[in-house]
Order: structure tokens, then sequence, then C-alpha cells
């Protein structure tokens, strides 16, 4: 056997990856940017699963369809939510996601990631929720491991 090839006995065992979050779901109508932030999400190994909508009535859809699956229902513990999006924006969604009585969505970390450079929407993010973090486009892998 050749020496520099190693055995499969010597090679490690496979590491599994700890994920902070298992489930990000990235809502934003803007393809290029939930294109980008979807590598940048992977290319973190911050989450284990990423799902995206394109507007908010399309994420509370994913979220009751993803939490009322038999086998395993998913929960999102992470969200990157743009605010300006067609058929219901985000401050919107956010207000309606704070409706929905899963014990596990009580966790969930919401971002706000946008483009607004407008106080009256970080000061409405944070008179709905101080726990919001608030964070202006465009998405990086410092500001994810910060998370």
């Amino acid at each position: 056997m050749n020496s520099s090839n190693p055995s499969p006995q010597s090679l490690p065992a496979q590491v599994s990856i700890p994920y902070k979050y298992q489930l990000t779901l990235l809502i934003d109508d803007n393809y290029i940017d939930n294109f980008i932030n979807k590598l940048l999400l992977e290319a973190s190994n911050i989450s284990q699963k990423n799902y995206v909508a394109t507007n908010g009535q399309l994420a509370l859809n994913l979220i009751e369809q993803l939490s009322s699956e038999s086998v395993e229902p998913l929960f999102p513990d992470l969200m990157l939510v743009d605010l300006n999006m067609p058929v219901m924006d985000g401050l919107e969604f956010i207000r309606e996601f704070r409706k929905l009585h899963h014990a596990e969505l009580k966790n969930c970390k919401i971002v706000v990631l946008t483009s607004s450079i407008h106080d009256n929407d970080r000061k409405n993010i944070y008179s709905l929720d101080p726990t919001i973090v608030f964070s202006n486009k465009p998405l990086s892998l410092v500001f994810l491991n910060s998370l």
C-alpha cells in the first residue's frame, strides 16, 4: 500500500458542526439579496437549515406549514426580516408573528435587515419589541458571527 494514502482506519471520524441556529428564515422581496444572504448563511455554518420567503404573508404561511409537520415540526430560531416588502411588510409581519401561539417561537431571534435609513423605522421596531436587532444591509459574515 502506498504510504502517502492513509488507510480508512487512520482517517478521523467525521466531525459534526454545532450550529448556533437550527432554522433560519430569510424574509425579503429582493431575490438577489436572498441569493447572497443564503450563500452567506451557508458559508458561515451558523444555521443548519435556511428557508426564504419573499413577503411577510408567505413567511407566516411557511412557519405554519413547517410547524405542523407531523413527523418533526420545525420552528425558526433566527429570522432576517426586511422592512419594505409587498403584500405584508416587515413590521406587520413581526406583529402577526408575535400572535402565533407556538411556545417554540417565543425565543426566535429577529433581525431586521434593511436598507432603510429612517429613524422612524428603528423607533417603530424598538417600540414593538426592544429585543429585535436592527441592522442595515448588506449582511456580512462578521455580523452573522456576532449574533
